[in-house]
């Protein structure tokens, strides 16, 4: 059973894995039932706290949250982001986000056509996912297969996203991933 309040802990470390990173904006989207919170900020000692149950309702009506429901957390702090994928369930979450230099956020105006170009590159020794989410909506739009010790690149056109962007998230830490958008 789930339960309000429901508190994420966000701890969030620089790319060294281990200095905490005061300052850095924490989001998360509910994508199943495409709702999205106001960013919060990490304290001195890299910790923010956002609750599930201050998410909005959605527009089909109901309750903001519920077990089942997959939810995309997000930290970004200049140009580092790293985003994780959570299942809601019990009543609490901590989540420690080491930050890389994976691009997320590119906003632009709504509906424009824009063409992406994103590239994975695995160091593990098996297949990694990476994972591209509407970051209003957190509808899944693309996902990328690396294959082991390889690099596997793809290009696609998609809309425009507003000033939400979009979110990438990596299945592990052994993939690098580059994006640009033109």
């Amino acid at each position: 059973m789930v339960v309000s309040p429901h508190p994420i802990t966000f701890t969030v470390n620089d790319t060294d894995n281990a200095t905490k990173v005061e300052g850095a904006q924490v989001y998360v989207v509910n994508s199943t039932r495409k709702t999205y919170s106001v960013a919060g900020t990490t304290n001195a000692s890299g910790i923010a706290i956002l609750d599930l149950a201050n998410l909005p309702t959605p527009d089909a009506g109901g309750d903001p949250y519920a077990a089942g429901d997959i939810i995309l957390l997000v930290a970004s702090y200049d140009s580092k982001s790293d985003s994780v994928l959570y299942t809601v369930a019990g009543g609490s979450k901590a989540q420690t986000l080491n930050l890389t230099f994976v691009p997320n956020f590119y906003p632009g105006e709504y509906g424009a056509v824009r063409l992406m170009h994103l590239t994975a590159a695995n160091t593990t020794a098996g297949a990694l996912f990476v994972k591209v989410y509407d970051g209003k909506t957190g509808q899944l739009l693309s996902w990328v297969e690396a294959p082991a010790s390889d690099t596997h690149s793809v290009m696609y056109g998609y809309k425009g996203l507003g000033t939400q962007g979009f979110i990438v998230v990596r299945e592990g830490t052994g993939v690098v991933v580059t994006v640009s958008i033109q």
